[in-house]
């Protein structure tokens, strides 16, 4: 008799895996003004890499393996610095029985986390952006029999499935007439259907796998925002890159809003208000088994737009500070400011001091730094945090994704260690 594995892709996890080189590109574009302003353009490249893959279809992929035999597909845009590496990662020593599995619920059923599915985004050499998701299989599936079928085997149709989501989510995105947050979050459920492996037959086993819209909502919400600019139909748009390098998981809160409106977030499930309001302590990630893990900085993206040509953007948000998976035992506050008038200079504002009311702070301090930097510091249990904002422009119409221009700022946040 057959026997049945299903597996679930569990919740994403995306950021930028923090090397020497990327390190380096991160701080200098976090001085603001110019250098935000290209690492923006950088990051927004990804328009016409998703154009390539959605107009050359299943062909743009090219099937190999790692230097473990594993399964991998990749892109390579020809004349582009973009190429994207779908991969994936066993837990060997989950597999081997030498410790025990990380567990996920999904619709009320446990299962053990035995490895993981990823996607790298690269620049020529750095890597802009990396997403992971955990690859559980029923509880009811005991680890030691899945120790005698080979990983490669096992896992490469569910690549295939992961690759068929991704191109399913770059599909609806750009076919979409305008995107949403509503719309990001569709085409990640419509993402996680195609990602469906039924029943494929592999060793003598079964196996199967499904998804969740947390598998796709991530990539989702990379590729929209470019889209989003692209398609503009106000006056000024706003976009947030946030990344945490802190060992705290940061948790957001929907802004209290001045001016505009929030139309992309980080979304859990179908429907634009179920947010993950979960950004992760930092962690280490290997592309492969025999290269040593490195930092992984874990990120949020936001985007605002106002809501006529006669308006501005301006809003206050607020982020707690939590040890990992306790999201209750709250350390530390912050509140960032973003005003963009709908004349005059842009303007920010950060702070560790706990905040009352969002709409007096964003009364008290909007217009009063017109810069393209800010930084605040603030000790969590003994270790200095410092929280860095970035404007790329202050002010006047700028260049977007496709060279279209607009009023169209970007912002880096990052909360990072002192020392970092």
């Amino acid at each position: 008799m057959t026997m049945t594995i299903p597996c679930v892709l569990g919740s994403a996890r995306q950021g930028l895996p923090l090397t020497d080189r990327t390190n380096v590109m991160l701080m200098q574009a976090l001085s603001g003004g110019s250098n935000t302003a290209s690492y923006f353009q950088k990051q927004y490249a990804l328009k016409r890499f998703v154009a390539w893959v959605n107009a050359g279809g299943a062909a743009v992929w090219t099937a190999g393996t790692d230097n473990q035999g594993n399964p991998i597909f990749s892109a390579q845009q020809p004349n582009s610095p973009l190429r994207m590496q779908l991969s994936t990662l066993p837990a060997q020593q989950v597999l081997h029985g030498q410790q025990p599995p990380h567990q996920f619920t999904f619709q009320g059923q446990s299962y053990n986390v035995v490895g993981s599915l990823t996607g790298t985004l690269s620049y020529s050499t750095d890597p802009l952006w990396y997403v992971e998701v955990p690859l559980g299989v029923a509880e009811a599936v005991p680890i030691s029999q899945l120790a005698s079928i080979a990983w490669a085997g096992l896992v490469r149709p569910l690549l295939q499935g992961f690759l068929n989501g991704i191109r399913s989510c770059f599909t609806a995105l750009t076919e979409a007439g305008e995107v949403t947050a509503e719309i990001t979050a569709d085409a990640a459920a419509a993402a996680a259907e195609e990602a469906s492996v039924d029943a494929v037959v592999v060793e003598d086993v079964a196996v199967s796998m499904t998804a969740g819209v947390a598998a796709f909502a991530g990539i989702a919400l990379l590729a929209a925002i470019p889209i989003i600019i692209e398609l503009l139909a106000h006056s000024s748009y706003h976009s947030i890159k946030l990344y945490n390098l802190t060992d705290y998981d940061i948790i957001w809160s929907p802004p209290y809003l001045d001016e505009g409106v929030l139309n992309a977030a980080p979304v859990t499930a179908q429907g634009a208000s179920s947010y993950n309001f979960v950004i992760p302590a930092r962690s280490l990630y290997s592309p492969d088994p025999t290269i040593p893990p490195v930092p992984v900085v874990h990120e949020a993206d936001f985007s605002f737009v106002s809501t006529s040509d006669f308006k501005g953007i301006g809003y206050a948000m607020p982020f707690t500070f939590t040890p990992p998976a306790q999201p209750g035992n709250m350390l530390a506050t912050t509140s960032l400011l973003f005003d963009i008038p709908w004349a005059g200079d842009n303007s920010l504002y950060v702070t560790f001091t706990p905040q009352q009311s969002l709409a007096r702070f964003y009364s008290e301090f909007e217009g009063k730094n017109t810069l393209t930097q800010m930084r605040s510091l603030h000790s969590v249990q003994g270790q200095p945090i410092i929280a860095t904002l970035t404007y790329d422009y202050l002010n006047s119409e700028h260049p977007g994704p496709d060279g279209q221009s607009g009023y169209i700022y970007n912002s880096l946040v990052v909360f990072a260690p002192l020392a970092t």
